[in-house]
């Protein structure tokens, strides 16, 4: 904790003891308005709304002529969606400062609120007009609200970065920003935005953040990880910066810098499970198994429902044929999300090198049930059921799977069954199928079934597929 942090808490147990005690004895105490607003600011992130709206009544009988007090109630009606309530604290509010520029602005969100949508886009911009420029950032990060409300996400860009120009630190506007590029997909609009505005201000680590959330979306991933590095560089404390990076790294195999990045982020934030669960993710490519547990282990020691710790860990036992425990950190991963695919198959996989295939059996069909639409786990199913010889089954299996999808592995998969039962012209119909629909995943059948590399009538028919 930082030392201004830990003053600010000393602070607010300050004025809410002096609170407690004031209800207790029944006594009414005199508050400045600064201690007034941090017991609101408490509550509402307690999202005690009703307390709040209590003190800000409080706040008003004390402060009759601020106008501030009666905004902030304004908004904790708003909150309550007492509209009317808050209607009526926003003319009080006007009485006392009609020039405060969040009248205006807690108006729109009440128009909003009554689905009087152009009503509220047409009063934010009558009042762009007499703003200064932090006033008409404001204004334009209200009218970004506005916008996503109605899903207009092209103008919520627009609007949004107005607001960063009228007030490039705006920190709402860009944390926003980000959130609007991933609706409209607006990626290299994005970074033509943040490159130049760190050209003006090179020293915002949101600007670089949402830099590199843009290359990683235009699939410039070397780039993106440039950005995500100069994001936590600046603000040492930026997770999301420092998980991105991470997460990157190990998406183009560079394990080492991704090694790297987590060692920076132990350093500067909390130990935390997801980062080691990363390492582990990391040493595991490297091939180091032993050191990849022992992180998966430290990650579910700091928190036991890490589900992605469990799921590793179970593949890392699977790694080393210890069957009995994969199958143990599956059930685990499955008990803290019976909805991923992945861990399903994997636990299927591992009953299957147990030889209970009934369990198997039961686990395969759970995954494809779960991802009807991934050819990969309807061929998982396919050729477990081919290996076990249970071949009309797995046609069954590969005809439910081509209703739901269209692959070139699938055929690949009927035609190797077919050649495994022994019905050659058909498989070599099913086969000359597959190699006109996707000459090039022709490997994937010696791949389910390197015996056939053998036959000299399928390598015949691959190689006139090829001329």
């Amino acid at each position: 904790m930082y030392p201004q942090d830990f003053d600010k808490e000393e602070s607010i147990n300050r004025l809410l003891n002096r609170l407690e005690a004031m209800s207790r004895n029944g006594t009414v105490a005199f508050f400045e308005k600064s201690a007034f607003h941090q017991m609101i600011d408490y509550f509402e992130d307690q999202q005690d709304f009703v307390k709040a709206l209590e003190l800000a009544t409080m706040a008003t009988e004390q402060h009759s002529f601020s106008a501030g007090f009666y905004i902030r109630k304004a908004r904790l009606h708003l909150e309550n969606g007492q509209n009317s309530e808050a209607l009526a604290n926003l003319d009080k509010a006007h009485l006392y400062d009609s020039s405060d520029i969040n009248i205006t602005l807690v108006r729109a969100d009440i128009l909003l609120a009554s689905n009087k949508y152009e009503e509220a886009i047409g009063l934010l911009y009558s009042s762009i007009e007499n703003s200064e420029s932090l006033e008409r950032s404001q204004i334009y990060l209200a009218l970004s609200h506005a916008f996503e409300s109605n899903q207009e996400y092209s103008n919520m860009f627009r609007v949004l970065k107005k607001a960063l120009n009228a007030n490039p630190k705006n920190e709402e506007a860009l944390e926003r920003i980000w959130i609007c590029v991933e609706w409209c997909k607006k990626y290299e609009e994005s970074a033509i935005f943040h490159k130049k505005f760190i050209d003006r201000f090179p020293y915002s680590a949101q600007a670089w953040y949402n830099l590199g959330q843009a290359y990683y979306c235009m699939n410039e991933m070397y780039s993106a990880i440039e950005a995500f590095e100069y994001a936590y560089i600046i603000k040492p404390d930026f997770e999301y910066a420092y998980k991105d990076c991470i997460a990157t790294c190990v998406e183009v195999g560079n394990y080492d810098k991704a090694l790297q990045c987590c060692e920076e982020a132990l350093d500067n934030l909390k130990a935390d499970s997801d980062i080691y669960v990363n390492i582990g993710i990391c040493h595991e490519n490297l091939e180091d198994i032993n050191l990849a547990k022992h992180y998966y282990l430290m990650a579910i020691r700091k928190n036991p429902n890490n589900e992605t710790a469990h799921f590793r860990m179970g593949e890392c036992y699977m790694e080393e044929e210890n069957w009995v425990s994969a199958i143990q950190s599956f059930k685990r991963a499955i008990e803290l999300n019976a909805r991923k695919e992945e861990y399903v198959a994997s636990i299927a996989e591992a009953y299957l090198r147990t030889d209970d295939y009934d369990t198997a059996i039961i686990y395969f069909r759970k995954a494809v049930d779960l991802a009807p639409d991934q050819s990969i786990y309807w061929i998982q199913y396919a050729t477990f059921l081919i290996d076990i010889e249970a071949y009309e089954l797995a046609l069954d299996i590969l005809e439910e799977a081509a209703d739901n999808m269209s692959s070139a592995e699938l055929y690949y998969c009927e035609a190797a069954c077919l050649f495994n039962m022994g019905v050659r012209k058909d498989a070599l119909l099913k086969l000359s199928l597959a190699l006109e629909k996707d000459y090039d995943l022709h490997t994937a059948l010696f791949e389910l079934f390197p015996s056939l590399q053998e036959d000299e009538e399928i390598l015949d028919l691959i190689a006139f597929y090829h001329k």
